[in-house]
């Protein structure tokens, strides 16, 4: 799964917003899901309280940044930043939700993932909400729930 990477078009690095100013690089949802479908793996920013545990910051649980790892037709996977922990999802997996907002991330909306009969939240990008829909479609046993 992990032979062929890049970022999702919604997960942006200085670099990619300086290229999209200039126009010499602009990265699409469709681009994406073509890319999906030739077997590239995309590493889509996020943030999740409780997938791999949970962090504490004092009595409340806090929001730890990291990548959720897709790609067409296998189980994806959620890996922190730190790349020290990884968490493998499995079928029947959902995407649940209307995507709230993130109060720290105006760009980023809040969704319940459901994977194995377990719920985890995921904060993912605005741009790759469609993105990840799509990849969790094509895991065998992958069913999509609105």
């Amino acid at each position: 799964m992990i032979a062929d990477v890049r970022r999702a078009a919604g997960t942006r690095t200085l670099v990619d917003l300086v290229l999209q100013w200039t126009w010499v690089r602009r990265r699409s949802a469709e681009g994406d899901r073509a890319d999906l479908d030739d077997g590239v793996t995309l590493k889509v920013s996020g943030f999740t309280k409780s997938i791999g545990g949970t962090a504490m910051a004092g009595k409340a649980t806090r929001l730890r940044p990291g990548w959720l790892l897709v790609a067409a037709g296998q189980p994806p996977i959620w890996e922190d930043r730190s790349g020290k922990h990884r968490t493998e999802l499995s079928g029947p997996l959902g995407l649940i939700g209307d995507g709230d907002r993130v109060p720290a991330g105006p760009k980023f909306r809040r969704y319940t993932l459901k994977s194995a009969g377990r719920s985890y939240d995921l904060a993912v990008p605005l741009a790759d909400v469609e993105t990840v829909r799509y990849a969790l479609s094509t895991v065998p046993n992958g069913e999509i729930v609105a």
